[in-house]
């Protein structure tokens, strides 16, 4: 209890802290959480979880070295045995949220992707935590805070071809392939960002879909996660990812973060169309081979380039305007032009007068002389 006063104290002061007082308190909910991990106490991680969003949450005070702590705390959360309950999850969602914020306000490309690579697996951990008490089946387990929606459902093996993981709040869907089958219990996990989870350019939201093979013996059970890839195309896995605006004037390529190169790839991808799902959320749905982190990127959305897209709607009045830099330059050039041309030919029809005046005098003197 002491540890929990000190935080909690800790974390109320945190409007006039420093930077060096803040990562303090970021350590002191570490420790908070190295205790509540070891003990199987239902809701223990609960109280460091709610620090820990709270010490995170003014995302521009937070620097490198107070990022760093707090997601250390958050993965140390997110690796807990014992990490069971709504409060818990949610909490430590959203302190990822805030971190992921706060590196997008002020850290650089490297720590952006370095950071979203340990998010996205300590989010996915949460998933799978929250689904300890679940059974095959059972309807999925949604959290949401800070722009991180995290949904879980536990299946049979041999039910999974024919399963459906979505989220009620954004419309994310996953279907999967009737290639992918286990003996064992699995636990379906996908993460989703309104945005572009990683570096790069992506027009839609990211999803990131993971599955964990549970298997169980007479004395305990463990959980890995199930790789996933080269399935056949005639039967791939179905993603569907929310799309903020329609262009029909663009072209839509569906992609995946590989963590190898450190970019947006496409082999094993495929757009299928873009729709609208059941519930009126309109998106793009791609079709993979393989599991990780997906999202499309819509070329010509903002600089609407495209084939025989100008029409009579895009000719504007103030581009004919004498303010209109461009109208005087191409005026000047034009006048400059018919200038050029006017002293060229005059200057031609005197080079021919004088030619054919010579011509004359030729003739002339020769008759003379004859």
């Amino acid at each position: 209890s002491s540890s929990s006063s000190s935080s909690s104290s800790s974390v109320r002061l945190l409007s006039s802290s420093s930077s060096s007082q803040r990562l303090g308190v970021i350590n002191n909910v570490m420790s908070y959480a190295r205790v509540a991990e070891t003990t199987s106490e239902q809701g223990s991680l609960d109280a460091p979880s709610i620090y820990l969003e709270q010490v995170t949450i003014q995302t521009s005070s937070l620097d490198s070295s107070s990022r760093e702590a707090a997601l250390a705390t958050a993965e140390l959360i997110s690796n807990a045995s014992n990490l069971n309950t709504q409060e818990t999850s949610t909490k430590v969602v959203g302190a990822m949220g805030n971190i992921r914020a706060s590196v997008a306000q002020n850290g650089d490309t490297s720590e952006q992707a370095s950071t979203s690579a340990r998010i996205e697996t300590s989010a996915i951990k949460v998933g799978s935590a929250m689904l300890s008490e679940s059974v095959d089946g059972q309807d999925p387990i949604e959290v949401s805070a800070n722009n991180l929606t995290v949904v879980g459902k536990k299946v049979s093996g041999s039910d999974l071809g024919s399963t459906s993981v979505s989220s009620s709040s954004t419309g994310v869907s996953v279907n999967f392939s009737s290639q992918i089958t286990s003996n064992n219990s699995l636990d379906v996990v996908t993460l989703y960002v309104p945005d572009s989870l990683y570096p790069g350019n992506v027009s839609t939201g990211t999803v990131s879909v993971e599955i964990f093979e549970t298997t169980s013996s007479s004395s305990s059970s463990s959980s890995s996660p199930l790789s996933v890839s080269n399935l056949n195309d005639n039967d791939p896995i179905y993603v569907f990812i929310p799309l903020a605006q329609t262009d029909e004037n663009t072209t839509t390529t569906c992609q995946y973060w590989d963590e190898a190169t450190q970019q947006w790839l496409t082999d094993g991808l495929t757009f299928v169309r873009e729709e609208t799902n059941s519930i009126g959320v309109h998106g793009v749905l791609c079709a993979t081979t393989h599991l990780t982190s997906f999202g499309s990127v819509r070329t010509g959305t903002d600089t609407r380039v495209g084939i025989n897209t100008f029409g009579k709607d895009d000719i504007k009045a103030e581009a004919f305007s004498w303010e209109n830099p461009v109208m005087v330059f191409c005026s000047i050039l034009f006048a400059s032009y018919v200038i050029i041309a006017i002293v060229a030919l005059a200057y031609d029809i005197d080079k021919a007068r004088n030619y054919d005046l010579q011509e004359k005098s030729v003739h002339f003197w020769r008759g003379v002389n004859q």
